[in-house]
């Protein structure tokens, strides 16, 4: 992979490229996601980050919800 990023800012009709610590990073802060976890104790609901990094765990999936717009992120759920 190519760690060297292009902003156009030389001139070139080049596409900028992210390295893969700055693809992982897109989001974080301001996107998260919602996952279904299904245990013997019944469903709970896993919060992430953009990036995959847990976040924390709830017991239902509006409380989920919840804490992300409590919390000035935009939720996408996973299937």
């Amino acid at each position: 992979m190519n760690d060297r990023t292009f902003d156009g800012s030389d001139g070139s009709a080049e596409p900028k490229r992210l390295t893969a610590a700055a693809f992982a990073d897109l989001g974080q802060g301001q996107i998260a996601y919602v996952k279904a976890l299904v245990t013997d104790a019944g469903t709970l609901w896993a919060i992430h980050g953009a990036n995959g990094d847990p976040l924390a765990v709830m017991d239902s999936r509006d409380i989920a919800l919840a804490a992300l717009r409590q919390n000035d992120l935009e939720a996408f759920g996973v299937h």
